[in-house]
């Protein structure tokens, strides 16, 4: 189940879309990490209302649900017996 969230300042709403690399640099996080914002359901799309939202909320509370982890990928697959390929 996705989380239900509640930031804690809502912005008035804007009308244009950001693209990934914009609501990175808004976030402060990688496009990488935007596009799993994305996937998990945690940002719900890239209007820059959103994703201005959450950028300035002072703290983000899970409502209902679970927060999702944001993994950095699959791990590599071993590249000797006994070790990982990171």
């Amino acid at each position: 189940m996705l989380p239900t969230i509640e930031l804690a300042r809502p912005e008035a709403a804007q009308s244009s879309v950001l693209s990934r690399g914009e609501a990175a640099s808004l976030l402060g996080v990688s496009v990488n990490t935007v596009s799993k914002l994305l996937e998990s359901g945690f940002l719900p799309g890239l209007e820059a209302s959103g994703v201005m939202v959450l950028a300035r909320a002072p703290q983000v509370r899970v409502t209902e649900g679970v927060l999702p982890v944001l993994r950095t990928g699959a791990p590599a697959a071993p590249t000797r017996e006994g070790t990982t390929g990171r």
